[in-house]
């Protein structure tokens, strides 16, 4: 510990250990922010999260968040820092929506284009004979008709 000989020297850190503990403190936790921290081991999805991805990634499954967590602690301790692992999650799950999206055949989320009653057939249109075939365009009728022949 240094001590002050006249009264024009400057007082600094360097002469008092507390503060020098305290501005070390102060930047490890700077560092960390900067940084980043690893995935949380209590990381899980919570309700707000299930509710963005039905909304923004709504073909990814459960499975896309195990791959993450599997992948986030199995990286090496620089890499696998992250300074917000919330939009680390949001970045994951769009780029499997991307991914699903990109493959061929992909028609997009599943949805109901046609109203529920136009879908429903009376039962006055359907076959006597065959079940579940329209009266007027029943193949199997229309067969049983030509071998009669």
């Amino acid at each position: 510990m240094t001590f002050l000989t006249s009264p024009t020297e400057r007082s600094t850190t360097r002469d008092h250990p507390r503060a020098r503990d305290a501005q070390g403190a102060a930047r490890r936790r700077n560092d960390a922010d900067v940084r980043g921290t690893r995935l949380p081991a209590t990381f899980d999805v919570t309700a707000e999260m299930e509710e963005w991805a039905r909304r923004n990634t709504p073909d990814v499954a459960q499975s896309a968040t195990d791959a993450f967590r599997d992948y986030w602690r199995a990286r090496p301790d620089p890499e696998g820092r992250k300074a917000d692992w919330l939009a680390a999650w949001r970045g994951w799950m769009r780029r499997e929506q991307a991914t699903i999206e990109r493959q061929p055949g992909y028609r997009g989320p599943a949805r109901q284009t046609a109203p529920i009653a136009a879908i429903r057939i009376p039962v006055e249109a359907m076959c006597r004979d065959h079940r579940g075939h329209r009266a007027a365009t029943c193949g199997l009728c229309r067969s049983e008709r030509i071998e009669a022949r």
